[in-house]
């Protein structure tokens, strides 16, 4: 079997019925679809996606709908490119899109809106496609400016499959739960590995901050989850255990803190750190599994080696450059190729590599606060402050100030054992540490941290402000630091 025809095979929906027609493919609100049963509610699709003269992508709003996730394997069945829209994405966030990429059809809910006022725009021309073998549009979180449109080749999603099942091989009764939004990579690629896997994919209406969860999972027959910290630390506030069938947690989109870290070992829940961005359809580096066998995952928040056909250096600031086959197309709408010579990408993240070959992410460079002429990452005074047993988390900020060019602003969480001169908190409104913290802080991060480097004013809230996939929103974070001061 030459690679093309695996890839095409991978994708096949109608494949996937004809070989396994009985095998669980779906779970979703109570009830299992085999892969046969998905294949025919998709075929009345594959006309109104695929037959058309008009060679532009189409857009489609990703929620976790048996209708979205049959528009989504129709477009994979009939090569069709697609924008993935983050159905929790404002409106006016949803038209700029589609100005952008310019689609021929935005579908919602298993229909295709043909009342979008960008659709009735007189002389609209479908955005231009680099190649036949564009296959899915995927936007960045945007942690930096406007979102970046991703385009990721079938090819991509198929090595990144082929990298995963190598480090996480899948076992005959895997079902993995669709947990992040699909819009997203790290959700997208929970549907399109169980697809090419042959394998069962899971939607439940519960989230790991609800009471049920944990008894659904079990209802499911759940074996796999991918999670991001925020999720992870839900999960941990329920106090229950975790279904026994529950073999792997992939958790990623941002750092693993040593104390939730150490919170999971106790709770036995089995994780697995990941570093993976949009650009490269998802993971690039993961722990092993063996690792889990081997029980030497306490205290370890590295995100693993890389995994198979990629490639990484460092640069002298630490960025770092990847280059593999899972690595993306380009960039929708920026004229300019991201590629650099010899085939290699420069991130926005910086890391170090151990000897061992374990990558750990340090922060991005777009983070990067300067004051008083010196370098800080936040993402480094995070860490400082998260280890500390005072803090369950930590968003580290800057304001602009006529003296420092910059000042640096910490919201902490106190942890559930907090000191009792702790302030109360809100998550809106968000209270000054009193001195005796601030002072308590400073003291045990000057341990860790250059004095450069330490936060010149504290905040505590109930809970950080995430973006729409679950990471700490800096913006927000900025927002009320300059309301405050």
């Amino acid at each position: 079997m030459t690679d093309e025809r695996a890839v095409e095979e991978a994708w096949s929906l109608a494949r996937a019925a004809e070989d396994f027609p009985n095998q669980a493919a779906l779970v979703i609100k109570g009830r299992t679809y085999s892969f046969s049963q998905l294949q025919r509610l998709m075929f009345p699709l594959l006309e109104k996606i695929a037959g058309s003269s008009d060679p532009g992508a189409i857009a489609l709003v990703a929620e976790a709908t048996l209708e979205s996730v049959l528009v989504l394997y129709a477009c994979l069945e009939t090569r069709t490119p697609v924008l993935l829209v983050h159905p929790r994405l404002p409106l006016d966030s949803q038209d700029a899109l589609y100005r952008r990429v310019r689609p021929r059809q935005i579908w919602r809910g298993g229909m295709a809106e043909l009342q979008s006022d960008f659709l009735r725009t007189p002389g609209r021309k479908p955005g231009s496609l680099a190649s036949r073998l564009d296959q899915v549009l995927v936007c960045t979180s945007g942690t930096s400016g406007r979102p970046k449109i991703v385009v990721l080749s079938r090819g991509a999603l198929f090595a990144s499959f082929q990298a995963s099942s190598h480090n996480i091989p899948w076992k005959d009764d895997d079902r993995w739960l669709l947990s992040l939004p699909f819009a997203h990579v790290g959700g997208l690629s929970v549907l399109t590995r169980c697809l090419a896997a042959r394998k069962c994919a899971v939607l439940l209406p519960t989230t790991p901050k609800d009471e049920d969860f944990c008894p659904q999972l079990e209802s499911a027959r759940v074996t796999m989850l991918s999670l991001v910290p925020t999720q992870l630390h839900a999960l941990l506030g329920q106090k229950r255990s975790l279904p026994p069938a529950v073999r792997v947690v992939l958790l990623g989109g941002a750092p693993l803190s040593p104390t939730l870290s150490a919170q999971a070992h106790i709770a036995k829940v089995p994780i697995l750190c990941t570093y993976g961005l949009t650009e490269f359809a998802s993971q690039v580096c993961t722990q092993s599994t063996q690792l889990l066998s081997e029980n030497r995952l306490t205290g370890d928040c590295s995100s693993g080696p890389l995994l198979p056909f990629l490639e990484m250096r460092l640069r002298e600031d630490k960025r770092i450059c990847l280059r593999g086959p899972q690595g993306m197309t380009r960039y929708w709408d920026e004229p300019q190729s991201p590629w650099e010579a010899e085939g290699w990408f420069t991130t926005s993240d910086r890391g170090e590599v151990a000897e061992n070959g374990s990558v750990t992410i340090l922060g991005r460079t777009d983070n990067i606060i300067i004051s008083g002429g010196e370098n800080i990452s936040p993402e480094e005074v995070e860490a400082a402050l998260e280890r500390l047993v005072e803090v369950e988390s930590a968003l580290v900020v800057s304001v602009d100030d006529p003296h420092w060019g910059q000042r640096v602003v910490a919201f902490i969480v106190v942890a559930p054992t907090r000191p009792k001169h702790a302030p109360p908190s809100d998550v809106q409104e968000p209270c000054t540490s009193s001195i005796k913290l601030a002072a308590l802080l400073k003291s045990r991060l000057a341990i860790h941290l250059p004095a450069y480097a330490l936060p010149k004013a504290f905040f505590t809230l109930q809970a950080l402000p995430l973006n729409q996939n679950g990471k700490k929103d800096r913006l927000t974070g900025r927002q009320l630091a300059k309301k405050h001061l």
